[in-house]
C-alpha cells in the first residue's frame, strides 16, 4: 500500500457523470413527488445525459490536474524543506580489454565505444573514460561506462558485437559485469520516500539553536537565544555545566515574558518522552541602561523641529530593546553579541544612526552615557533607553 495519498478526489469521468445523474434524480423526484416505481430515469442522448457526460470530463480532468499539483506540492516539500533528493538515473560501469591487432603503443580515445546486446536484444553502448594509453597487444582494465543511464546496462560482459573503428583495435571484451546502472526514482517511490522521512521528524531540540527556534513558537515569546553548557542557576563564564541549556527569551517589545510564558517554554524543551538529558533553564533579557546624545547641524533650508524629532525618533529606534538584535535569519530571531567588542555601543553606532537623517548636515557631537562609549552586559544584553534620546541643533 503506498504511504503517499492522494486527495480524495474522484478522477473518473464515468462516475462523476452517474454522481450527477443519481443527484438529478433524486432531486426531480422530490420535487416532482414521484412515486420510487415511476421515478426519473436519465436516458441515452437526452439532453440531461449529455450534459452529465460533459461535465463528468471536466470535472475529472480538474480533479486529476488537482491530485497531480498536491504531488507537485509535496516533492517540492520534501526537495526543498525535508532536503530529500529524487534518485536520478546513472549508467552502468564495467572493465574491458582491448584487443590490438599487432604490438605497440597505442592511445584509447576518450569516448571510444562499443556495442553489448542486453538479454532482450536491445543494443547497449559503453564508451572509455578519458584516454587510455597501452603498450603491448592489448588494453586491460579499460573502464567504460554506459551511454545511456538505466538498468539495462547491468550484467553485460563478453565480446562486444561492434566497438570504435580504430585501425590497431581487433576486438573489445568487457571482462567484467557491467553494474551500478540505475533508473530514475519513479514518483510514486520518491512521495513515499519522503513521507516515510516526515513521519520520522520530531520536535525535539538537538543543537543548541534548536532551542532558541523552538522557544518562539511559545505564545508571548518573540525571539529568543539559547546558550550551551549554561546551568543559569548556577553560572560560570564560560559555561561549563554539561547536560544543561539556558534559553533567554524576550516578548514583542524586549521585555522579560511572565513567569507562566517562562515555564511554558521549560515545559516545550523537556518532554518526559525525550531521549537527552538535557535540564533546560529559562530567563529573560540582560539590560543595561544607556542615554545617548546627539549635536548636530542642520542643512540650509531644514525644518528645525522637524529634523530634531526625526533624530529621536533614528536613535529610539536604533537602540530599543524591542529592534536591537532582532534579525529574522538568525535562530530564534536574535543576534546576540558574538565578541566583546560586539557588546559595546559608540559614539559612531549613535552618529551613524542619524546620519542619513533628512536635514542632517553633519553629526559634532555624539555620546552613549555621556561618553564615547557604554558597554552592554550579559549573555543575552539589550540596550535600554532610560530617557528620549537628546538631539542639539549647534551652529
Amino acid at each position: 500500500m503506498p504511504l503517499y495519498i492522494d486527495p480524495d478526489l474522484i478522477t473518473d469521468e464515468t462516475a462523476v457523470a452517474e454522481a450527477l445523474l443519481a443527484g438529478m434524480a433524486d432531486r426531480l423526484d422530490s420535487a416532482l413527488s414521484l412515486p420510487e416505481d415511476e421515478g426519473w430515469e436519465p436516458n441515452e442522448g437526452s439532453p440531461e445525459t449529455a450534459f452529465a457526460e460533459a461535465v463528468g470530463i471536466i470535472t475529472a480532468t480538474i480533479a486529476a490536474l488537482v491530485q497531480d499539483d498536491e504531488r507537485d506540492d509535496y516533492e517540492g516539500f520534501g526537495e526543498l524543506i525535508l532536503r530529500v533528493s529524487r534518485m536520478s538515473a546513472e549508467p552502468a560501469i564495467g572493465f574491458a580489454l582491448w584487443s590490438f591487432n599487432q604490438a605497440g603503443t597505442f592511445i584509447i580515445p576518450d569516448g571510444s565505444e562499443c556495442v553489448l546486446d542486453a538479454p532482450d536484444g536491445t543494443p547497449v553502448g559503453f564508451a572509455t573514460v578519458g584516454d587510455v594509453t597501452s603498450t603491448g597487444n592489448e588494453a586491460v582494465d579499460v573502464r567504460m561506462i554506459a551511454l545511456e543511464p538505466g538498468e539495462i546496462g547491468n550484467g553485460l560482459s563478453g565480446a562486444a558485437r561492434d566497438w570504435e573503428p580504430l585501425p590497431f583495435v581487433s576486438g573489445v571484451t568487457m571482462t567484467t559485469m557491467s553494474q551500478g546502472g540505475t533508473d530514475e526514482e519513479t514518483r510514486d517511490s520518491y512521495l513515499d520516500r519522503v513521507v516515510r522521512r516526515a513521519n520520522r521528524l520530531k520536535d525535539v531540540p538537538i543543537v543548541t539553536d534548536d532551542y532558541a527556534d523552538a522557544a518562539i513558537d511559545v505564545p508571548g515569546v518573540a525571539r529568543a537565544v539559547a546558550v550551551r553548557l549554561l546551568n543559569n542557576d548556577a553560572p560560570t563564564d564560560p559555561p561549563a555545566a554539561a547536560g544543561h541549556v539556558t534559553i533567554f527569551v524576550a516578548d514583542e517589545d524586549g521585555n522579560e515574558p511572565p513567569p507562566e510564558v517562562q515555564a511554558a517554554v521549560v515545559a516545550e524543551m523537556m518532554g518526559t518522552d525525550r531521549p537527552l538529558a538535557v535540564i533546560a533553564h529559562v530567563d529573560g533579557p540582560q539590560y543595561t541602561n544607556i542615554t545617548v546624545r546627539a549635536d548636530i547641524r542642520l542643512r540650509v533650508g531644514a525644518d528645525h523641529d522637524a529634523t530634531v524629532a526625526a533624530c529621536q525618533d533614528a536613535l529610539s529606534t536604533a537602540f530599543s530593546k524591542a529592534t536591537y538584535g532582532l534579525d529574522d535569519n538568525a535562530p530564534g530571531r536574535w543576534l546576540p553579541p558574538r565578541s566583546s567588542a560586539e557588546r559595546v555601543i559608540t559614539e559612531y553606532d549613535v552618529s551613524a544612526a542619524v546620519d542619513d537623517v533628512d536635514g542632517v548636515r553633519n553629526v559634532v557631537l555624539a555620546q552613549v552615557n555621556g561618553a564615547s562609549s557604554a558597554t552592554l552586559t550579559g549573555w543575552a544584553p539589550l540596550p535600554n533607553l532610560t530617557a528620549t534620546p537628546t538631539v542639539n541643533v549647534v551652529p
